[in-house]
């Protein structure tokens, strides 16, 4: 049941993602840059930003002139960009990858409209393996 209701969330949550527009060319400065390193965010997931939906990056900007790397925002980007890179992974998983979304909170406004359209088909794929006869 657990299973089910995290991919029923998915499957509302995601598709709406692929709905927003193309992001603005908005930037992150080398300051702001260097504090989400400090944060313990990856240099790959910082160079995700310019590809972000313009609310994923006013929210990350928003965050990080608060200057806490326990700042909400700051938190769910990271733990989105975790949660991503479960998906991407070589060879792609087998299942879905587990996720535990009170623990561990993360934003779709952090995903890229070309990662939430691969996780989306991945879900998918998931279903329809698990409703396949066996």
């Amino acid at each position: 049941m657990k299973t089910f209701l995290g991919i029923a969330i998915l499957a509302v949550v995601l598709p709406a993602m692929a709905a927003s527009d193309a992001a603005p060319a908005l930037v992150l400065t080398s300051e702001e840059q260097s504090f989400l390193k400090g944060c313990g965010i990856l240099q790959k997931d910082i160079d995700v930003f310019p590809a972000l939906a313009l609310k994923g990056q006013q929210a990350l900007k928003a965050g990080i002139l608060k200057k806490n790397c326990g700042d909400l925002a700051i938190v769910r980007f990271k733990n989105a960009r975790h949660l991503v890179a479960k998906y991407f992974t070589d060879p792609p998983p087998e299942v879905r990858p587990k996720w535990d979304a009170k623990k561990d909170p993360w934003g779709p406004e952090y995903v890229t409209k070309a990662e939430n359209q691969y996780i989306r088909d991945m879900e998918e794929e998931f279903i329809s393996r698990a409703l396949a006869p066996k």
